[in-house]
């Protein structure tokens, strides 16, 4: 073989000497981009999944008083109450709460078994949002509604009789810093009639002092006015009479109330007489490592409402 033909040869095996080491490297880069790629994807599952569990809140899920159930809570994927479930005296009663496609709340369905008559009911309330006003509807002899401010926050409530004239109540709600600071009742009522009518006039107010901890609704976005309406007509209806203004089984503000100032008339009384009576209350909570409440106790109680939370 002539040497211009062995140095020909000695090229072509070089040559291919080198494409087979190239394609080699190309293949390993390959393989280990195709590694990283993997890792990489693994690690966005998992932050998202660390994310996903960052995102998620603490709701209130149920209320017991004494270790007994008194109520449970419900939630849509949107963080709002579906359902409240009350289990107050010999009774379970369920309201759903539905939502129109804008997000309003704009009925609540009412479903009760009593026990001793072994029988359910049906009653539904309904919500009309009308520029700032909420106007309720719960099948009564009464016109009713919220104003609320700019941020959908109660700051009046408004109800009048539609059978008896100049009779109506009004509550007036003040914040601070997300929190319930001050608010007033007043109700008016004629009575009698003829030579016989007179009105009657009653006058509450209370303000309120809040820790820094997140309260038991904190995370949930159903309005702070279907709060306020439903648990004070359950607690007037189940526990008896009580300020016709604020829940005082659990706190529906920002935080949670620590101390509160009650000042009314002792008791309904002609306009013309002056009596006045001041309350005072404290409370006492304990606290989950997130900050949320576990227990409540009121200074003049013995009684002590647990609070249980679920995440979503």
């Amino acid at each position: 073989m002539s040497d211009n033909c062995q140095t020909k040869l000695k090229t072509v095996k070089w040559f291919d000497y080198q494409q087979i080491k190239n394609m080699t490297m190309r293949t390993m880069f390959l393989k280990n981009a195709v590694r990283l790629i993997t890792l990489f994807l693994a690690f966005l599952v998992l932050s998202c999944d660390k994310d996903n569990d960052n995102d998620s809140v603490q709701l209130l899920e149920s209320i017991s008083h004494d270790g007994i159930l008194a109520y449970k809570f419900k939630y849509d994927n949107q963080k709002r109450i579906s359902e409240i479930i009350d289990y107050c005296y010999d009774r379970c009663t369920s309201h759903l709460l539905s939502y129109n496609s804008a997000g309003d709340l704009v009925s609540k369905g009412y479903k009760s078994s009593l026990s001793y008559h072994n029988y359910d009911y049906d009653r539904i309330w309904t919500f009309t949002k009308n520029g700032d006003k909420i106007i309720i509807d719960r099948n009564t002899n009464e016109r009713e509604y919220f104003e609320l401010d700019n941020q959908d926050l109660p700051i009046r409530r408004r109800i009048e009789s539609t059978i008896a004239k100049d009779t109506y109540s009004e509550t007036t709600y003040a914040y601070h810093a997300g929190n319930l600071s001050k608010l007033t009742f007043e109700r008016k009522e004629t009575v009698g009639g003829g030579l016989m009518t007179y009105k009657t006039e009653h006058i509450m107010s209370a303000a309120f002092i809040y820790d820094d901890k997140k309260s038991p609704f904190y995370n949930c976005n159903t309005p702070k006015w279907f709060l306020t309406l439903f648990f004070r007509l359950i607690e007037g209806n189940y526990y008896g009479p009580l300020p016709p203004f604020f829940s005082d089984i659990v706190d529906l503000q920002r935080n949670n109330r620590l101390a509160e100032i009650l000042t009314c008339e002792a008791g309904w009384r002609i306009v013309a007489q002056e009596t006045v009576c001041e309350i005072k209350h404290t409370y006492i909570y304990t606290y989950d490592d997130a900050g949320y409440p576990l227990t409540c106790k009121r200074d003049d109680s013995d009684i002590i409402t647990t609070y249980k939370y679920v995440k979503k």
